[in-house]
């Protein structure tokens, strides 16, 4: 009975770029680094140019293909939604790093009515744009082993039985396995390529050279793999995107979608009486890689407005730019994550006659008038020529 699943995706960043910018089987490279020595991330494997390569050699080698700017806040975006559809699937989910992933299918097999069942319910796992490697094991190690020798879409099992596991894991490249660069290049040097020529030889003798990861390596590669499943924590977020209607070059533009952001998910049912502890922003800026940033509330905020206006005076001593950000804005997205219980803060004694009026006609309108029809203006770009991007309107929140 298999108690692991792993999931591999060869080649993360190119899969991304191709579903985000539906491309077709042409030959791409990926790359990152400085402008003056720019080398490779990713490429498609008919290329033969492995990461690392300058990109200079790689264009001398292959003039026709088409060269990527890498995005790492994207790719890491995109691998956070595969994890949060796999969490919703699948009792227990590791990350394995970006591009693997280990699940605890250990029951699921009875459970979907046999093998068949069990595989459907991978399948059904990952989006069909994603082309993702499987593999199912007695551990994490034979499953990941599974998962690289199969083929992109397919099932791989890695045998349960002790003989067939170490003949299958043999010709499996000692590369898999967990060790550092430097235990890696000296298992080279001795011509230790492969699982089966680690297996070979004493336990004694790894340990002694390269000591408890040394052990720990042929066992692996013998098929003894003891080491549990370590599940991710259940984090629990609430995000909101918007994009705008023209590129957010000034404060005024991008201040408004951010408060109205923050208003769409503080009136989440999820959030009524809670503060949220941290908040991170994506945006996508004309032209060039993903924008994110990060914020960690000193105090629990419970309000669109506050909220709003502590982001923007910590983003306003950011260079360089308006608000740090490197260009126009075209999409911004936002996720409030810590959720909690709203700090208590000590309020007036005796309330203002004349607020306590406002909030009352504003509930009663809200009441009688459907949908979003209590709105105030603000005032975006009054320079523009463009009336549209003068003004915008917001929800209005009583004071």
């Amino acid at each position: 009975m298999f108690r692991i699943a792993c999931v591999v995706f060869a080649h993360l960043p190119l899969q991304a770029e191709r579903i985000r910018r539906r491309l077709g089987p042409e030959p791409l490279a990926i790359y990152e680094g400085s402008a003056w020595r720019p080398q490779l991330l990713d490429a498609d494997p008919s290329l033969g140019s492995r990461p690392g390569t300058a990109l200079s050699r790689v264009l001398a080698e292959q003039p026709e293909v088409r060269l990527l700017p890498a995005d790492p806040v994207y790719y890491q975006r995109c691998w956070d939604r595969i994890l949060d559809r796999l969490q919703q699937m699948f009792p227990g989910v590791e990350d394995g790093g970006p591009g693997c992933a280990y699940l605890d299918i250990a029951g699921l097999e009875s459970l979907y009515g046999g093998p068949a069942g069990l595989k459907r319910h991978l399948r059904e796992a990952i989006a069909d744009d994603w082309r993702g490697r499987w593999g199912l094991g007695t551990g994490k190690f034979n499953a990941r082993c599974a998962a690289v020798r199969s083929r992109a879409g397919e099932i791989l099992s890695a045998p349960s039985e002790p003989a067939a596991l170490r003949t299958f894991l043999a010709k499996m490249p000692a590369t898999l396995l967990p060790l550092d660069d430097e235990a890696q290049h000296l298992l080279a040097d001795f011509g230790l390529n492969t699982l089966g020529d680690l297996a070979a030889q004493p336990r004694r003798a790894l340990r002694a050279r390269l000591g408890a990861p040394g052990a720990r390596a042929w066992d692996l590669s013998r098929g003894d793999d003891s080491e549990p499943l370590r599940p991710l924590p259940p984090a629990e977020t609430v995000s909101a995107q918007l994009e705008f209607p023209f590129p957010a070059v000034s404060v005024g533009a991008f201040s408004v979608g951010l408060l109205t952001l923050l208003q769409r998910l503080y009136r989440r049912p999820r959030l009524a009486g809670r503060a949220a502890g941290h908040i991170a922003l994506t945006g996508q800026i004309s032209d060039q890689p993903t924008w994110s940033f990060a914020y960690r509330f000193r105090t629990p905020v419970a309000g669109a407005e506050a909220a709003c206006e502590t982001l923007l005076a910590v983003l306003s001593g950011r260079e360089p730019g308006p608000l740090g950000l490197p260009g126009p804005v075209t999409d911004l997205q936002v996720e409030l994550g810590q959720l909690g219980p709203a700090p208590t803060i000590q309020g007036e004694l005796w309330s203002k006659s004349r607020k306590a009026s406002l909030h009352s006609a504003v509930a009663g309108l809200r009441r009688r008038l459907p949908g979003e029809a209590l709105l105030r203006v603000v005032e975006v770009e009054p320079w523009s020529r463009i009336p549209e991007r003068r003004q915008a309107l917001v929800r209005f929140t009583a004071p």
